[in-house]
Formats: structure tokens, C-alpha cells, sequence
């Protein structure tokens, strides 16, 4: 995965290759500031340097002068990454599926089993066949929908 900014998972998954798009739901109070450091792509350099070499020179740049210290997501990767803030309540998202994951951690132990099996449902429209549906630790699908199957603990796979 590639390294968190201050414990932000925006940018944090697996795989990135090209053509891989995704929508990356993450639960923000409306009173919270936005983290600009996921729009920006740019992280510190000493999270960059935990990944292994091939990775860091594939993914990112380094940062040189007043950026010295700092590594930015290469453009060409970056460009094919949004941001756009929804409403999990409202009825229109303002997103166009399909796409091949949605992350969607620490969300919905928020809701109640109504909402939850009402979101996901949801989700798996947006999601490609066989699409990928990343929830949090202590979050599950279980008895919420049968529209998707579990891989692991926290990752589910959209059924066909």
C-alpha cells in the first residue's frame, strides 16, 4: 500500500496500476477541514522510503529545493484520481460507476442495519463484476448484503 498522510487512507491501496479507477469514500464530520495532502499527492519522503525501491521510483518523485524532503505521486498516476465530496445520504451521489473498487473504511458503524444494507447495495451497483468493496476492521457485511463475497477480513468482492 502506499503510505498514509497523518492517518489518511485516501491513498492507501492496492493495486495501483493504470486503468484502475476507484472512488474512495471516506467518512469526514462537516465541521473537519479538508486534508489537502491526498489532492496534493505529496507526502513525506521517509514514509515514500519504507516502500521497496521499485515502488518508490515507479509511484513517485522526489521533492528537490523547497520540497526537499517531500515525494509527490507521479503525475501520470495521480491524474487518474478525484475527488469529489458525497453525502452518503442524499440521494444522488453525483458518481458515475462502474469502477473497480470503492473504499469505503470506518464508515458504516455510523448507521444503523437499515442504512447499511441501503449503502452497500449502493456500492455494488457502482461496482464493476467481480469489483472490490474495502470496509474497516470492525465493520462487517455479514447478514447486510449477499450481493458480495468475502476474501478476507475486511475486503469483500462483488458476485456477478
Amino acid at each position: 500500500a502506499m503510505p498514509g498522510a497523518g492517518g489518511n487512507d485516501v491513498w492507501t491501496f492496492e493495486p495501483l496500476c493504470a486503468g484502475f479507477t476507484t472512488i474512495a469514500l471516506r467518512y469526514r464530520r462537516p465541521w473537519e477541514p479538508d486534508d489537502p495532502t491526498a489532492r496534493q499527492a505529496t507526502y513525506p519522503l521517509q514514509s515514500v522510503l519504507r516502500l521497496p525501491e521499485a515502488r518508490q521510483k515507479r509511484f513517485f518523485l522526489r521533492g528537490s529545493g523547497r520540497n526537499e524532503g517531500r515525494a509527490r505521486v507521479r503525475p501520470e498516476i495521480a491524474s487518474h484520481v478525484s475527488f469529489t465530496r458525497v453525502n452518503l445520504m442524499d440521494a444522488q451521489w453525483g458518481v458515475d460507476g462502474p469502477f473497480d473498487a470503492i473504499f469505503c473504511r470506518n464508515v458504516m458503524i455510523y448507521f444503523d442495519h437499515a442504512t447499511k444494507a441501503r449503502l452497500v447495495d449502493r456500492y455494488a451497483d457502482l461496482l464493476r463484476p467481480d469489483g472490490w468493496l474495502y470496509i474497516g476492521h470492525s465493520e462487517s457485511l455479514s447478514k447486510v448484503s449477499d450481493r458480495f463475497q468475502p476474501i478476507g477480513r475486511t475486503i469483500y468482492r462483488r458476485m456477478k
